[in-house]
């Protein structure tokens, strides 16, 4: 659903530096992602394709497997690489030369064919673990709510900050167009509804409300940097693990932020025709508050009205500043 504040009144163009050192705004009214549509409500673009949202909502998967799903830009291959390495004995040598995206296929994609998430999938042998950024009613519902059946791991981080690191994604990902626009030009998007996989509020929204299913475990990314360790012991424990204190030391210490953004499996620095990281890199700063930096005060309580109208009874809160970075 769409905001209903009008954006001109209450949005003023950011009288902030551009982050990317960009002065010219675009016309938001026209910009579309490449091969833009919307399906059920949820912008999409061409990677994605309708005949492959319904193999997925009706894919059989199985007892097995485990989904890390999220909102793009929320802590997702963190929690992926974490979720892999709990499942396969910790194995760093292993991760260290295989790449994220391959081990943890994007369920979704589907472009280029050789890149298509379904038949990565079944090529895998098990412990299979897959990825999405699909809001809960486009997933597989039936292969998780089954009591017997597959694991889902949904990661959050607070709405403002994983805005921020949207944007600078667009600005890098050929597949959403390399985003030529400013910041401020980019929260308009987000005020339109028409970012890729729809409002963050919404989608983080709809799977709160699987909460209590024993399948679903949600996690939010400030909890992983304040408790890495113990978010690792969580995350095991929800798949059955009992980790050794030497099994979280290891996955911790191969999991942080700055050996991941250096690391060539994690960093995305291998697909530079699809992610080009001399514009920005694929993970940035990974930090609690860098929102600070980039809203406006206009655009900071628009925000904060959004957010109380979304999560409005819902019990969901985020932390918006940290001194544990």
């Amino acid at each position: 659903m769409a905001s209903e504040v009008p954006i001109a009144k209450s949005c003023p163009k950011c009288d902030l530096p551009d982050p990317l050192k960009r002065n010219k705004s675009v016309d938001v009214s026209s910009y579309e992602l490449p091969g833009a549509y919307t399906y059920e409500g949820v912008p999409l673009a061409y990677f994605t394709k309708v005949e492959h949202i319904e193999k997925i909502r009706n894919l059989h998967l199985r007892e097995d497997d485990v989904i890390v799903a999220s909102y793009p830009k929320t802590g997702t291959t963190l929690t992926q690489e974490i979720t892999w390495l709990i499942r396969n004995n910790a194995d760093t040598e292993a991760a260290s030369k295989s790449y994220n995206y391959v081990r943890v296929p994007y369920l979704e994609n589907c472009f280029p064919p050789e890149s298509d998430g379904i038949l990565l999938l079944e090529q895998l042998t098990p412990p299979r673990h897959l990825k999405t950024h699909l809001p809960w009613h486009l997933c597989p519902q039936k292969s998780i709510i089954d009591g017997k059946h597959t694991k889902a791991i949904y990661v959050m981080r607070n709405p403002k900050d994983a805005l921020v690191s949207y944007y600078y994604f667009y600005c890098s990902c050929a597949s959403f167009g390399q985003f030529p626009g400013t910041w401020s030009d980019f929260f308009e998007l987000f005020l339109m509804d028409k970012l890729c996989y729809g409002n963050i509020l919404d989608h983080y929204v709809g799977w709160w409300a699987m909460r209590d299913n024993p399948n679903i475990l949600l996690l939010k990314y400030e909890d992983i940097l304040k408790d890495h360790a113990g978010q690792i012991r969580h995350i095991g424990k929800f798949l059955g693990y009992d980790l050794s204190d030497d099994t979280v030391e290891t996955i911790r210490n191969f999991t942080t932020f700055k050996k991941m953004s250096k690391n060539p499996m994690t960093n995305y620095t291998s697909i530079p025709e699809d992610i080009d990281t001399s514009i920005v890199p694929f993970m940035r700063k990974g930090q609690v508050g860098d929102w600070k930096n980039h809203f406006t005060v206009a655009q900071n309580e628009l925000m904060d009205m959004i957010i109380n109208k979304k999560l409005a009874g819902t019990g969901l809160t985020f932390e918006y500043d940290s001194t544990n970075n």
